[in-house]
């Protein structure tokens, strides 16, 4: 008994772990996301690693190069797996080929604001008619990748079909912060 409650008690912590994150990761993006789970495009050759690590200058980030090759290898071995409604706060998930209801999502949503629930009409508006346009919506977005101390995270994105890259974050003074963007792609 005493084992199921440490392992309820350990899988709400990292729930929450991640819950933290990933709001910091959607903070400035749209409010829709699709329930699959982006895979990462990552790849741990010696050309793509030093071209990473190029983009990003890991000295000023305060992060070994070991540990950043580290959270890619951990990228590259993530399962496929789709999102619950749980592991968002305020993100509507959208279903494969489901057409989106402006109520539906707004009632699903905490919206205070008038110019984004504005903004959500219109994406909604262009998704449900104009599905082969480029556009930045939905996203996908992977699952948090942590390094072994949880200091540093990735978090991969899919810009609708209109390209992506992926984060690196850093925990500092208990908040998360993004500190640098890398594997850029465009369609």
């Amino acid at each position: 008994m005493k084992n199921v409650l440490l392992t309820l008690f350990f899988l709400n912590f990292l729930s929450c772990f991640s819950q933290e994150i990933l709001d910091v990761a959607l903070s400035d993006k749209t409010k829709l996301v699709t329930e699959n789970v982006y895979q990462f495009r990552l790849k741990n050759t010696k050309w793509d690693i030093e071209n990473y690590l190029y983009s990003l200058d890991l000295k000023k980030m305060k992060i070994d190069s070991l540990t950043f090759i580290q959270l890619i290898n951990k990228a590259i071995e993530q399962k496929p797996e789709q999102w619950k409604k749980e592991d968002f706060k305020n993100v509507y998930l959208i279903k494969s080929g489901e057409i989106l209801s402006s109520k539906k999502v707004l009632s699903e949503l905490d919206i205070q604001d008038k110019k984004e629930t504005k903004t959500i009409k219109k994406q909604i508006r262009q998704f449900n008619n104009i599905p082969n346009e480029w556009r930045g919506w939905p996203i996908s977005i992977s699952k948090p990748i942590f390094s072994d101390d949880n200091q540093f995270c990735i978090i991969g994105f899919k810009f609708g079909n209109n390209g992506g890259h992926t984060e690196l974050y850093k925990k500092s003074e208990s908040k998360w912060k993004r500190i640098g963007i890398f594997d850029r792609f465009a369609y």
